[in-house]
């Protein structure tokens, strides 16, 4: 017993001389994440859930506020958009900035606020039918995660995204537009810090 609680102090000792400030001003970060979400229609719309992948690079104006270009994809097969149909394939591609404010720079654990803003392009493809869309849409909304540092250059993150629509892509009027109104996913992801 005395044994492991011996290996478990030094263990936690090498740890606490590895972890440091997770972020710093003038740092800039590579992150990737993923995960499965749902976005939510109004009256008329489609519901949609499928794979999400985000990728971005964000700079640190200060110890508090980082400043993120990124881009982020969603992927579906099989949402019908009419009883009707027997396939389907729905993608968004998006590209758009984000801001965060850390609370906690200078420890290992960083829990942070943010907000989000993205212009993109539905497109559905309805195999066999006349469904197919094109269209264009804003995704913007508030975010909220944790981050944690790994090693001197490598963070994990969770982060839970609350996401609204504007545009062609919330319009319930257009029988081709999914008529989304509101989302929401938690995504788990890596950063990559070039100090």
């Amino acid at each position: 017993m005395r044994r492991r609680w011996a290996m478990l102090s030094v263990v936690s000792l090498v740890w606490a001389g590895v972890a440091g400030a997770a972020v710093h001003q003038g740092e800039v970060d590579a992150e990737l994440s993923g995960t499965w979400f749902t976005e939510n229609a109004g009256n008329g719309g489609q519901d949609f859930d499928g794979l999400f992948v985000s990728g971005g690079i964000g700079y640190f104006l200060t110890d508090h506020i980082e400043a993120q270009a990124a881009a982020l994809g969603f992927w579906a097969t099989g949402n019908p958009t009419t009883p009707y149909l027997n396939d389907q394939d729905d993608t968004f591609y998006a590209f758009g900035a984000k801001g965060r404010y850390f609370f906690t720079p200078k420890n290992p654990w960083v829990p942070y606020v943010g907000v989000q803003v993205f212009w993109g392009n539905y497109h559905r493809d309805a195999v066999g039918a006349s469904y197919d869309a094109d269209l264009d849409g804003i995704l913007w909304g508030p975010l909220a995660g944790l981050r944690f540092e790994l090693t001197p250059h490598n963070d994990f993150f969770v982060e839970y995204q609350y996401h609204l629509w504007a545009g062609q892509i919330s319009d319930t009027a257009n029988l081709n537009s999914p008529g989304w109104e509101d989302g929401h996913l938690v995504t788990l992801g890596l950063i990559h810090r070039f100090r």
